[in-house]
């Protein structure tokens, strides 16, 4: 095993010392940490949400977001050079396996539609800006090149102004919410005998 030293990390990528890599790797692992948390939290609040709403959806509106579901998997199968198919999977097992998520998924966006009415928001050019600079380091693609393909697509470009909506409405439910941080233990350390 090679030591681990500034040499390491030169190796490892642009880093000049340990210390800037172990910044870099922690710092990682940080934001992963934070994008989760959010994650569950919006997951616990729209559980919460739905539980405690009664309304009837449409099922033409539960059928396309099953469709949805379905494409998706089939692009994800596809890019893996395989097929439903190939796999022993049918768009009907599929539909069924997912039809209470496309439930949930069709609330979730009917409430968050009514939010976004009822508190008349919008996303101006600096949020949409800002929108696209994240997208353009999430997939660390060139801001220009995202910019270009959402002017020639314009339709694309309107979802993810939508996107950008529900994310405000997310942000204004969790504000609104009253939150509890629960603190955790440390992870025992165990030492393994050998």
């Amino acid at each position: 095993m090679p030591p681990i030293n500034d040499a390491l990390a030169k190796k490892a990528g642009p880093y000049k010392t340990l210390d800037e890599l172990k910044t870099v790797i922690l710092d990682n692992v940080r934001q992963g940490y934070e994008k989760r948390t959010e994650q569950e939290l919006n997951e616990q609040i729209f559980k919460e949400l739905i539980a405690k709403t009664s309304f009837e959806v449409p099922d033409a509106m539960v059928e396309m977001e099953l469709q949805g579901i379905v494409e998706e998997a089939e692009r994800s199968f596809a890019y893996r050079n395989t097929s439903l198919e190939e796999m022993g999977l049918s768009k009907e097992t599929i539909s069924e396996k997912y039809r209470d998520t496309a439930l949930s998924q069709v609330k979730r966006h009917l409430i968050l539609g009514k939010i976004i009415d009822q508190e008349k928001l919008s996303v101006d050019d600096e949020e949409l800006e800002n929108g696209l600079k994240e997208m353009s380091e999430n997939f660390n693609q060139p801001l220009e090149g995202i910019k270009q393909y959402y002017d020639q697509n314009k339709d694309k470009l309107e979802l993810f102004k939508h996107t950008l909506l529900e994310k405000k409405a997310i942000k204004l439910i969790i504000d609104s919410s009253s939150v509890k941080d629960v603190k955790t233990d440390e992870p025992s350390k165990t030492k393994s005998k050998k």
